[in-house]
Formats: structure tokens, sequence, C-alpha cells
């Protein structure tokens, strides 16, 4: 992340006052600098400066990553971390190597059949926990209309989501706040309703976490590895004093 390569993107007018600066997190033009790269960049990458020893300085360290690893090795490493095989992939068969494969993608809130976005960034998360630190991986999809995150704690998706004026005054009411209030905390307005962001939070399975015993297991692919155990509504960005709520709406007939 340097000069001389930003100049290379096309459609991409360098930020007039960039410096090296730029690039750390505390910088305060760091978010808009951000937030240039991300309309069209595919992936970066945010991590601790090792060059710093007296404090943790964290920066945006390069741009157009790309994580070149097979999803079949993916499968592997956490098919083994989670004992269902202890060499290699086809140990017991084409078949169940089919299986773990697709079930690496339901371990990150996927169907098998997602596009290279949401592949890649399932795939860097599973390299990543195999590296001696914590790491979080966002993946935004205009596909799916949705933004995943993978963390050392769980599995999250993130949506926009429509309320009418019925269902913004019951959560009003609800959370005991006027519904204007409520509106500019909360929600965006459009034409004839209003926008909220939505997180579905997922917990894995005993299906999906390695057996208390340590020993090899069989594969049951019928078995759920994801659940979904709670649903926020999240303040807008500006709203400080605001907290998520909880909000059913992934399972909701109105949705």
């Amino acid at each position: 992340m340097v000069k001389k390569n930003l100049e290379y993107i096309a459609n991409y007018s360098l930020h007039k006052r960039f410096n090296n600066n730029l690039r750390y997190f505390d910088n305060p033009g760091f978010m808009d600098f951000l937030e240039d790269l991300i309309d069209i960049d595919y992936a970066l990458l945010i991590h601790e400066d090792p060059t710093q020893k007296k404090k943790n300085r964290y920066s945006l360290r390069h741009f157009h990553v790309k994580i070149d690893w097979p999803i079949a090795d993916a499968a592997e490493d956490l098919a083994k971390y989670l004992r269902y095989i202890q060499n290699h992939l086809h140990e017991n068969g084409d078949k169940q190597a089919h299986i773990l494969q697709n079930k690496l993608f339901e371990f990150y809130g996927c169907h098998h059949s997602v596009g290279g976005r949401r592949t890649a960034g399932l795939i860097a998360a599973q390299l990543l926990k195999k590296l001696d630190c914590i790491s979080t991986i966002f993946v935004s999809s205009s596909e799916s209309r949705a933004m995943y995150k993978y963390s050392e704690r769980a599995v999250s998706k993130f949506f926009l989501i429509q309320l009418s004026v019925k269902q913004v005054e019951a959560l009003a009411q609800k959370e005991g706040m006027e519904a204007e209030k409520f509106k500019a905390s909360y929600l965006y307005p459009a034409v004839g309703y209003h926008i909220g962001i939505s997180e579905a939070y997922y917990m894995h399975t005993v299906h999906s976490k390695p057996p208390e015993d340590g020993k090899l297991r069989k594969i049951k692919p019928a078995y759920n590895w994801l659940k979904l155990r709670d649903e926020f509504l999240h303040p807008k960005i500006d709203a400080m004093d605001a907290k998520p709520i909880s909000y059913s709406w992934v399972y909701s007939s109105t949705s």
C-alpha cells in the first residue's frame, strides 16, 4: 500500500493528501481513504504494523489481496480439525469427500454453489485459523444483498431490511421510544418505508465442533452445522448512545 502502486488503479483519483501515515487506522483521514478503496477493490488487508514495537498500531497494509488455496485443501483442514478424517480428504471415499467440501461452505453460512467472492472469504477465514492470531473477515455480496462476518466467535450475516410504518411504530413502542427518536437512531428513510441494518448471529452446533473425546467420528450430512443464535437491529453509525436491539427477521413471515 504505497502511492506508486495506487497510481496503477484504473478509474481511481489518488487521494490529494495521501502519505504513508494515511494508511494507519488512527489517522483522521483513514476511514475516508478506506471507503474510496472499498468501492473499487476486491480485497483489503488491515493488520498490526510489525515495525511498531512499543504500541499496537494497525494499518491498511495491502490491497488487491488474493488467497490462493484450493477448496479441497481447506475442506481437508477443517475435517481434520473436526475429527471426521485423520490423514486426507478422500480417505473414506469420494462421496464423503464431496460431502465434507459442501459442509465447509455450510460451516461458514453459505451454500456450496455461492459465487467467487464469498468462496474466497470463507477460504481466507479457514486459512487464517491456521495462524497464531485472531482475525476477522468481512465479505460483502451484492448478489445475496448481505455482508458476512467470520471471526473466532461465530458467523454473522448483516442485511438491509425494509420496515413499514406499522413495524416502526411497534418497535418504537416495544423499546419505549418515541417513533421519531427511534427512526433517527436506527433507520434510514425511503419512500413509503424505512431501511434498517439487521444482524443474524449464528453459532456452530456439536457436529461442527471438535468432539470432546478427540476420537474420529462419521459424518452425518443431515445434521445442521450452524444454528441461528440471535438477531439484532443495529443503530446508525452516528447514534452514539443507541445500542443494538433484538429483532427477529430471518424466519419472520413478514420479511
